[in-house]
């Protein structure tokens, strides 16, 4: 996934500025997909000038001008391309920083360990906690992107699958605070 097939995605629903068009990407797609303020800009101006978005000038009595992007009937079927392909080794492809320091945790101390771990649950249910609030919050979506509940159902499905994936991490952090407890041979490592 790209950050071009984000903003066609969010750009399909309707017209939005720079700005809004960030705030949206990241009261939506944060959970699975990130990117920051300025990078969406850049993007827009590449997508712009591939076509792919169409931009109009609000002019502003009171506030400074503002540039609103649409979706082209180009950007429109790029989309629909990128929708329709499904590449399995893509899709599952994945870089989890967690797992890697796990993998090479054998050079802490199990105290060290059980708190980073105690860390990994903190920082989940935290998660949790920021997913659900999202999740009362999609009607306000749905009046912002001028969209209907048919739209949002597939929003549902995501914010689903993020609830369901912290659930599983916080029950593998559980899980891997209790087998370091158990573990004996790790015991005395020094830093």
């Amino acid at each position: 996934m790209s950050l071009k097939t984000a903003i066609l995605g969010l750009a399909s629903y309707r017209e939005f500025s720079g700005y809004e068009l960030s705030k949206f990407f990241d009261s939506s797609l944060k959970y699975f997909f990130s990117a920051q303020q300025s990078q969406v800009y850049r993007e827009l101006n590449t997508l712009e000038k591939q076509g792919l978005l169409s931009v109009r000038l609000l002019y502003q009595d009171d506030k400074p001008n503002k540039k609103l992007y649409s979706i082209t009937e180009k950007g429109s079927r790029e989309l629909e391309k990128w929708l329709l392909n499904f590449n399995e080794e893509k899709h599952f492809a994945q870089r989890l920083p967690l797992m890697m320091k796990i993998f090479f945790s054998s050079k802490l101390s199990n105290k060290e360990l059980i708190q980073s771990l105690e860390r990994v649950k903190e920082l989940t249910i935290d998660k949790m906690e920021r997913l659900k609030h999202d999740a009362d919050n999609i009607k306000s979506y749905e009046d912002f992107a001028n969209i209907d509940e048919n739209e949002t159902f597939y929003w549902k499905l995501t914010l689903d699958y993020g609830l369901r994936l912290y659930t599983m991490y916080l029950e593998w952090a559980e899980h891997s605070i209790k087998l370091v407890k158990e573990l004996k041979n790790n015991e005395t490592k020094e830093n």
